[in-house]
C-alpha cells in the first residue's frame, strides 16, 4: 500500500493492446495511505490492484501505468523504485 500525496500522471490502455486507444490522465493523490498495489513492468510501475477503501478509487483503475509523480518521470522505473520516490516526496 502506498502512502503519498502529490500529482501522478497515468496513462491508461483501454484495449489489451498496448499503446492502443491510450488516454494520458493526471491525478491528484492525498496524503496518506492510496490503497493501490503497484507492480513492475517492462513499460513502468502498473496498478495491480485497488482496495475498496482507496481515495483514489474511481480516479485510477487496475493495468494503469504510472508515468510521472509530480516532476519526476517515473516510465521504467520499477516498483520498488516508485515506493522510494514516493517515500521521499512524502517525507
Amino acid at each position: 500500500d502506498y502512502d503519498f500525496g502529490g500529482r501522478a500522471s497515468i496513462i491508461r490502455y483501454r484495449d489489451t493492446e498496448p499503446k492502443v486507444r491510450e488516454q494520458l490522465i493526471t491525478v491528484r493523490a492525498p496524503n496518506g495511505p492510496l490503497g493501490l498495489i503497484i507492480g513492475s513492468t517492462p513499460h513502468g510501475p502498473i496498478v495491480q490492484l485497488i482496495k475498496a477503501s482507496s481515495p483514489l478509487l474511481g480516479e485510477v483503475h487496475i493495468g494503469d501505468i504510472i508515468l510521472r509523480v509530480d516532476e519526476i518521470v517515473t516510465d521504467r522505473m520499477s516498483s520498488a523504485k516508485l515506493t522510494g520516490v514516493m517515500t521521499a516526496k512524502r517525507n
